[in-house]
């Protein structure tokens, strides 16, 4: 019988980890509010608990990395890109951008019917070295974006509605008179 509450014990203090509660505090309020117990015995069963809740959630990570790690194995055997190579395919059109932004040339390609396609290089206007430009900087964020590297979007806070000031309309004048 006392293990049966022993393990009672133990599994309602992975239940209050499992619910959010994680600080013994916390969970000794609860623990109190349900059983009467001395504090050496909570701190057994807690420190039991806690080892056990951590195994759990050890074994639940390993269990999420081997899905992880075979979900990614199918996508290679399906000839999907890893991350890694896509970043490679942009850096590569990043190096292009810069290449053609430093020497301020472009390449048009000319078909004819007798010779076929030709290629030519020309100095570009500024609306294309302009397009480019902006085609670099989108380019070095889509790389950001993977990577992780962007700062987070700042949200500035309303207080108004629609327009008005939450201030009152009308203020009130309160005046202290001497007797």
């Amino acid at each position: 019988m006392a293990n049966e509450n022993k393990q009672a014990y133990i599994d309602f203090i992975i239940e209050c980890f499992e619910n959010g509660a994680i600080e013994r505090g916390e969970v000794m309020a609860m623990v109190a509010k349900k059983w009467q117990m001395s504090v050496r015995t909570f701190d057994r069963n807690f420190k039991k608990a806690k080892d056990k809740h951590s195994e759990r959630r050890r074994e639940v990570e390993k269990e999420k990395l081997n899905t992880t790690i075979e979900q990614e194995n199918e996508a290679i055997k399906k000839g999907l890109k890893t991350k890694f190579d896509r970043l490679m395919v942009l850096q590569n059109l990043v190096e292009k951008c810069n290449e053609s932004i430093e020497s301020g040339l472009c390449s048009d390609t000319f078909f004819s019917k007798d010779d076929g396609a030709i290629e030519t290089t020309r100095k570009m206007n500024q609306r294309e070295l302009n397009d480019t430009m902006k085609t670099l900087h989108t380019l070095q964020s889509e790389i950001s974006k993977i990577q992780g590297d962007y700062a987070p979007t700042k949200t500035e806070t309303d207080l108004t509605t629609k327009g008005e000031s939450l201030k009152p309309k009308k203020s009130v004048k309160i005046v202290f008179k001497p007797k």
